[in-house]
């Protein structure tokens, strides 16, 4: 279920992480803690088996949202699809 308010926004910047994306999308879905959170993927044209991973996980979770897109503009879609108003990098 999406939270409510948003508090965290994380993003995931990937290309062809086939190996790992998994294993990070668990990490961040299964936290506990008392913030409501959404993780946005955003894929920089992954040509391998990540893009399915990536996928599978944005049907499965609500707070989930994954983005395929090329190059520079991954960035900055990935920015303006934040639903909190301020981000730290």
């Amino acid at each position: 279920m999406k939270p409510q308010k948003i508090n965290l926004s994380i993003i995931v910047v990937a290309y062809n992480e086939g190996r790992l994306i998994e294993s990070c999308l668990k990490t961040l879905i299964h936290q506990h803690n008392a913030q409501d959170y959404e993780v946005l993927v955003v894929d920089d044209g992954s040509t391998d088996d990540s893009v399915h991973i990536m996928d599978a996980y944005n049907l499965r979770y609500e707070n989930l949202k994954v983005i395929h897109k090329k190059m520079v503009e991954v960035f900055l879609l990935g920015l303006k699809e934040l639903e909190m108003p301020m981000v730290n990098i």
